[in-house]
């Protein structure tokens, strides 16, 4: 059981494991990719709350074990202030949880997708520089990958449609690229995710 904090200043119980083995637990994993995972109502004050708490995640039969840290640490993280379970990867903040199982329920790479996001974003910020903008994976539909895009300075969400052909070959060379800057970053480490790139253009 795990506890947090109302923003009514009242402390609520989550019956929820501090280990979640989805294998055991395929209700999780169904709810993860629908953003409904830890959808919590206050007692104290009847607001509908999603938490962000600390978490493992594990299935052997998916191959995953992820360790989620709350977005509010993601400063102590990148200062080595947290400490992570042998063999995990970092996901920080339950979207990045979610937009994972959505890959893996769409039997998609998920290196790959991470190397189609980069590129996505950075076309967005050329076209919008003020923004601070934040893809997402968010399904396959026939031979389309669907993105969204957040954080545009007009306050409106972007679908962004890629050819599944373009995946299909980020895929067939995703060694070769790995290799290539900014990507050899990205993929180093157990947090692999281009939001790295931002945390080191803020410190530049």
């Amino acid at each position: 059981m795990q506890k947090f904090m109302c923003h009514c200043d009242k402390e609520i119980d989550l019956e929820i494991d501090d280990i979640i083995n989805l294998d055991e637990h395929p209700e999780y994993f169904t709810q993860m990719k629908e953003n409904k995972f830890l959808s919590v109502t206050c007692p104290h004050c009847g607001s509908v709350l999603k938490p962000e708490i600390t978490l493992q995640v594990q299935s052997e039969n998916l191959g995953i074990d992820y360790y989620i840290i709350p977005e509010l640490d993601r400063l102590s993280f990148y200062r080595g202030k947290i400490i992570v379970p042998q063999k995990c990867e970092v996901l920080i903040g339950f979207p990045e949880l979610f937009e994972r199982i959505r890959i893996i329920d769409a039997r998609l790479d998920t290196e790959s997708i991470e190397i189609i996001k980069y590129y996505l974003q950075c076309k967005a910020e050329d076209s919008d520089p003020e923004a601070e903008i934040t893809i997402y994976f968010q399904k396959h539909e026939q031979n389309i990958l669907i993105f969204y895009g957040y954080g545009f300075s007009n306050g409106q969400i972007a679908k962004i449609p890629v050819p599944l052909a373009n995946y299909e070959q980020i895929l067939s060379d995703k060694q070769n690229i790995k290799k290539q800057q900014p990507f050899s970053d990205i993929f180093k480490g157990n947090y692999r995710s281009i939001k790295k790139l931002a945390s080191e253009d803020d410190e530049n």
